[in-house]
């Protein structure tokens, strides 16, 4: 089984005379694999994602999404990756205001050039998956929290991604809701053979993923393997 993320001996410096904010890191992520990124604040987690998200270029190593070298990627070609192999979930939902929930699915789902047919058949099975079909007609400001982030969940499996990259999706949402919002996420990364990375200080939530990689200094500290409930 091919890796959908592979990062090898990677290396970031935001300038050439400082001190690498991330260095050696190794991960590997095969479909189905739920991890949790964990550290300290300025442990490096977020840039790591970035990298992995083609949104920040490494210094040096190496990266492969779906064994494409990423790194060999023009502007062009990493936008049109984004679109078609990665799906991005925040801390905040970032809901367009002014779109109701199957607008906010239908507008990403332009934007990768979808047929009507492919968007409206998708957009109706990632609702009823989610548990927001009676909310489709709805605008951000009348769902809750956790409506809002499995709305944003909804969109980030649009394009059926094969890499979902999560940072602190449950950090404005209460206990309860922030396991929902995570147990779903995991249900459908093991459904849909995909693969995801969550940023979380949520040591709650370790216990839904795969494993746990633990950064500290920019560096991977330690691996721990997690037993799913």
């Amino acid at each position: 089984m091919n890796d959908v993320l592979t990062m090898e001996q990677i290396e970031f410096q935001a300038q050439a005379d400082q001190q690498p904010i991330v260095q050696h890191i190794d991960i590997a992520l095969r479909p189905q694999e739920f991890v949790a990124l964990t550290g300290p604040s300025g442990s490096g987690k977020s840039t790591l994602l970035s990298m992995a998200g083609a949104l920040l270029q490494p210094t040096s190593g190496a990266l492969s999404i779906n064994q494409t070298d990423v790194l060999r990627l023009n502007s062009q070609e990493k936008t049109k990756l984004r679109l078609q192999d990665i799906g991005f979930i925040f801390q905040s939902a970032h809901l367009l205001p002014y779109l109701k929930t199957a607008d906010q699915l239908r507008y990403v789902g332009k934007l990768a050039g979808l047929t009507k047919q492919t968007m409206d058949q998708r957009i109706q099975r990632l609702l009823h998956m989610l548990g927001l079909e009676h909310r489709q007609h709805h605008f951000p400001r009348h769902l809750s929290g956790g409506e809002q982030q499995r709305v944003a969940i909804a969109r980030a499996w649009m394009n059926d991604p094969s890499l979902i990259l999560a940072d602190e999706p449950t950090a404005s949402l209460d206990r309860e809701r922030g396991e929902q919002v995570v147990q779903t996420l995991r249900d459908q990364v093991k459904e849909s053979n995909k693969a995801a990375i969550m940023v979380t200080h949520d040591t709650r939530l370790f216990a839904y993923c795969d494993r746990v990689i633990y950064l500290d200094n920019g560096q991977i500290d330690h691996v721990e393997a997690s037993v799913v409930p």
